[in-house]
Order: C-alpha cells, then structure tokens, then sequence
C-alpha cells in the first residue's frame, strides 16, 4: 500500500497526488519510512544528471557573478558594461552545459540589464533609485519633465502627475487682454455644457472630436482666428477649415484647459489621452501641446466663485441631475464606447488620394476583355 506523507522540498499537496512525483521522491519497495531518493532529471543530450548539484552550482555560479558585478560596478562605463556582459555570457553557458533554466537565471538576466540600462554616465554609478521603464510607462507618458511652464500650477491630491492651475489663474487669463492664445476644453456631457459653461469654452465629449482638432487640424491651431472662431462655432468652422491659413510650425501652440464637473475623471482623462499620442509622435522631451492644464475644482467650483463669468450666466446643471437620467445614461455609454477606441494619428489636415498606376489600369482591363 502507498502511503503519502509530505514532501521534504516543499511541494503542494496537488503535486504530490501526482504518480510522476509519487515514483521520483518515494520509495514504494522499502515502505514509506525509508530515505527519498534524489531527484533527477536529464539535459538535451540525454545525459542524467542530479538537480540537487545543478542547483547548487548554479547558485555559487550565481555568488560569483554578482560578486563580479559589484568589483566592476565602480568603473568606467564602457568598461563595466563590457565585464558584466562577459560574465553574463560565460554565466548563461555554464547554466546552459547542464541542461537546465530556472527562475533564478532568468531574474539574474533582467537584474543585468537593469543595472546596465541604469547607468550614469558620471563615473558609470548605476542609479538605484531610478524605477524600471516597465513601470514608468504611463508616468512618462503624462510627464512635464523638461517642460517650462508659462502658468502657475497647484497641487493635486488625486492626479499630482498633471498640471493643474487654479480658478483665479483661469480668470487672470481670461481678463489678460493681450493674450488670447487658450483654449478651454469642457468635456462635461452635452446637456451639462448646454445647461452652462465657462465663457469660450470648446465642448469636447469624444475622442474622435479630441482627435480632429488636434491632430487633424494641428497645423490650423497656431491661427488666432481660427481659434476665435472655434470658440463661437465650432462645427462650422472644422467643417470650412480649408479656408483658414495654415502654419508649418509649432512654436506658438496655444495653451489648453481641460474641466469636466469636478475634474477628476473626464478631463484628467482628455488631458493624459493628448499626452500620451503627443508623446508618441515625438521624441522625448520634444511635444506639439507642451502647455496642456487641468483645471482645479472643475466647472462645479467655477460657478461657485465666478458665476458672472458663466454661459449662460451663473447656469450650471449637475451630470446626475435628476432632470435627465435619461441623457446621462445614453450620454454615458457613448462616452465609454468613444474613449475605449484608439486613436488613427491622421495628423494631415487634407489627406491627397493615391492616384493608382496608369499600366496597372490597363492591365486590368486586358485580363477582363480575354476572360
């Protein structure tokens, strides 16, 4: 009879049910009392081998490496890459020659190329505190590093990676009469911007309309007027946009506000969705919209402490009022189904039509006539 008791090495209960254990780490003839033989295993070869002195090898071939690593860390940095990627290698052979390739190894590898990417270039220190691209992927996306900003900025408590201004920033813009180069993006839904809004305030409550106005039309936005006239009509003037000049820089890009309610979901969202395609259709730390802001307290705020600054004045519907569940369930869901789609970088304001081959017409029409 086959008694099974526990493992020794650690193994769960559901691998020891299994016979392929039950035959390498029990003794069946002797009974259940008698000593556990080694497990084997066998390499590509086909050459049998102990994993008990794989292992063990194996971690004072590992000992060795980052001994290694840390005598060479200290040198230049050509240098120390060059004897970190030697020792990896003969490492990598060593494991190789018995056959095996454990989580250990592979966490050696990362650990290397972690510490090789982290290097400075001031005497070849790796930085420590730097986290991983991996994990700083979003981060960077939305970051202002190496971006000098024209506006204050406070703090935010939920999104402390956006910039974010205060109300009495917005309204010394909007009284400074030198500069109208801003636009204030409310991505509130439809009824809530009808029901109020801040003066001038462009209604943006989808991706493809964040999209066509600053992709798209990208190279119309350096355009005072058409700017201005964005904040009175917006449909009418992206539909008549081929009358408006266009410009082949980017150097006077105006500054964007993004609000919704409260801000802390739907223009936070606008605000990193731009980031993030700015990002990718540049090189760090280069962007088409560097002056890109959240505004603080959203419109809910706004109103509280500028109503006369309001359209219509000191007007302001809530996004559940009770007045129209009915637009805030469809307004919702069109909302989710916008945001979740990818954008199409169609950064061309008139896209021209590829003209097909003239011999590949006729070629077509050859093949249909001795059919």
């Amino acid at each position: 009879m086959l008694l099974l008791r526990k493992d020794k090495r650690g193994f769960s209960d559901s691998q020891l049910a299994n016979p392929e254990y039950r035959k390498t780490y029990y003794d069946h003839d002797s009974g259940a009392d008698s000593p556990l033989p080694r497990k084997t295993s066998r390499d590509e070869s086909g050459k049998s081998f102990q994993l008990s002195s794989a292992l063990k090898t194996q971690k004072v071939l590992l000992a060795n490496l980052r001994k290694t690593e840390s005598s060479t860390i200290e040198e230049e940095s050509v240098g120390t890459k060059t004897s970190l990627d030697s020792d990896c290698t003969s490492f990598c052979e060593k494991i190789a020659q018995l056959g095996i390739t454990t989580p250990p190894l592979r966490q050696s590898q990362s650990y290397l190329i972690n510490k090789l990417t982290l290097l400075d270039e001031k005497g070849g220190q790796a930085d420590q505190t730097k986290p991983s691209s991996r994990e700083t992927l979003d981060s960077e996306n939305t970051s202002t590093e190496a971006i000098s900003l024209v506006l204050p900025t406070c703090k935010n408590s939920k999104h402390p990676d956006l910039n974010t201004i205060s109300l009495q920033t917005l309204i010394d813009l909007m009284n400074d009469p030198k500069d109208n180069n801003y636009l204030i993006i409310d991505c509130r839904y439809d009824y809530e911007y009808n029901g109020g809004h801040i003066k001038g305030a462009i209604h943006v409550d989808s991706l493809e309309l964040l999209e066509k106005i600053f992709f798209t039309h990208r190279k119309l936005l350096e355009n005072k007027t058409f700017i201005e006239d964005l904040k009175t009509d917006l449909k009418g003037t992206l539909e008549n946009f081929e009358k408006y000049e266009t410009s082949e820089t980017d150097s006077n890009m105006p500054i964007i506000i993004f609000h919704c309610e409260f801000s802390q979901v739907r223009g936070p969202r606008a605000f990193k969705t731009l980031r993030n395609q700015d990002r990718k259709l540049n090189h760090f730390p280069n962007l088409y919209y560097s002056q890109i802001y959240v505004l603080d307290g959203g419109y809910c705020e706004f109103h509280k402490q500028f109503p006369t600054y309001s359209e219509p004045e000191n007007s302001y519907v809530a996004m559940e009022a009770e007045n129209y569940v009915s637009e805030f369930a469809v307004a919702r869901e069109k909302a989710t189904i916008s945001w979740k789609r990818k954008m199409t970088f169609d950064i061309s304001p008139s896209p021209s039509p590829i003209e097909e081959p003239k011999t590949l017409k006729s070629d077509l029409k050859t093949e249909v006539i001795k059919a």
